[in-house]
């Protein structure tokens, strides 16, 4: 199986371990993307890691969180911060009623997952009427991306889960007119579809969010929002 829950379990249980901390420029996309829920009510966060975000949306008073990681490691972390996280497989039902959800959220999750359309029905199943999904994944056209392609280098995309080196298992490559066409293909509604910020350096320090809001096709994440 591809990005099965033994090997998500395995892989991720040690990247939670050596990357807990958000850099600041993943911080933008973090902020973007909770700026996009719904003003309050309930919220599940897909692949939550170690709860960071879900923390950042639970101080914010006014969301009932939960959360769901194939991360043994990122489980154990969450829960104790105190949050409502369980072990599970994204590849599988998702363990939530019909229409249990105001929100469901995940971010930079659906590129590591072979069957997305079943992920996306699954999502419209537990959200209620009117609910939102906010996603964010990493642009295939993002600006750095495009220059490397041009000078014939890879612009940042696997071969397989080792190499190159320090990759992060993704399956797919997505950019906004794939990913919102996929989203209404399955039949929600799309009704945001931005970016978080163009990279300008390959540590990430040196970057414009105002390019971003500007030119979105050549950021580096593509953040969407759509509601069932």
């Amino acid at each position: 199986m591809l990005n099965s829950a033994s090997f998500s379990d395995k892989f991720y249980s040690i990247y939670v371990n050596n990357n807990s901390k958000y850099t600041k420029n993943k911080l933008v996309s973090v902020e973007k993307v909770i700026s996009l829920l719904p003003e309050k009510g309930k919220v599940v966060d897909l692949g939550c890691s170690d709860g960071f975000v879900l923390e950042e949306i639970r101080n914010k008073g006014l969301y009932e969180v939960y959360g769901l990681d194939a991360s043994t490691k990122s489980v154990e972390i969450s829960r104790s911060k105190g949050l409502n996280v369980s072990l599970a497989d994204l590849e599988k039902p998702l363990p939530y009623g019909d229409n249990f959800f105001d929100a469901v959220a995940g971010l930079e999750i659906i590129e590591h997952l072979a069957d997305t359309d079943f992920f996306v029905d699954e999502i419209k199943r537990v959200l209620k009427p009117g609910g939102s999904l906010i996603l964010s994944t990493p642009n295939a056209l993002s600006l750095p991306r495009r220059l490397l392609t041009l000078f014939g280098l890879n612009p940042f995309f696997e071969a397989s889960f080792t190499y190159p080196p320090r990759m992060a298992g993704h399956l797919r490559f997505l950019t906004p007119v794939i990913l919102k066409g996929h989203l209404e293909s399955r039949g929600l509604k799309v009704n945001y579809l931005g970016s978080d910020l163009v990279n300008f350096s390959s540590n990430g320090n040196l970057y414009s969010t105002f390019l971003a809001s500007i030119f979105p096709n050549l950021g580096r994440g593509i953040i969407i929002r759509a509601t069932k």
